[in-house]
C-alpha cells in the first residue's frame, strides 16, 4: 500500500533491505554493527554516539535512503557513452 500511495503522489518509494542493513544494530555515526538484545533500548557506541535505539535506527535508514536516492538519480543521468550529465555535450 505504501508503494501505491507514493506512486499516486508522484513520490519516490525506496525499500530498504533491513536484514542486510541492520538499522537497529548499526551506529548512525560510524557505521559499526553491534548485536543488541530487544531489551536494550539505547544505542551506545564506542565512537561516542548515544541515542535511543529507535532514533539511531531512523537515522541509519534516513541516511541510507538519501544515498540510495542520489545513487539512482546519478544512474539515470548516465548516457550510453558512459559520460554523466552535461559532460556528454562537451
Amino acid at each position: 500500500m505504501l508503494r501505491y500511495k507514493a506512486e499516486e503522489a508522484g513520490a519516490e518509494f525506496l525499500e530498504a533491505k533491513t536484514r542486510e542493513l541492520k538499522p537497529s544494530q548499526r551506529c548512525p555515526d560510524c557505521g559499526a554493527v553491534r548485536k543488541k538484545t530487544l531489551a536494550e533500548r539505547h544505542h551506545d557506541c564506542d565512537c561516542g554516539c548515544r541515542l535511543g535505539r529507535d532514533e539511531a535506527a531512523a537515522l541509519v535508514l534516513l541516511r541510507w535512503g538519501l544515498v540510495e536516492s542520489r545513487r539512482r538519480q546519478n544512474a539515470e543521468t548516465i548516457n550510453p557513452a558512459g559520460t554523466v550529465g552535461d559532460q556528454a555535450a562537451a
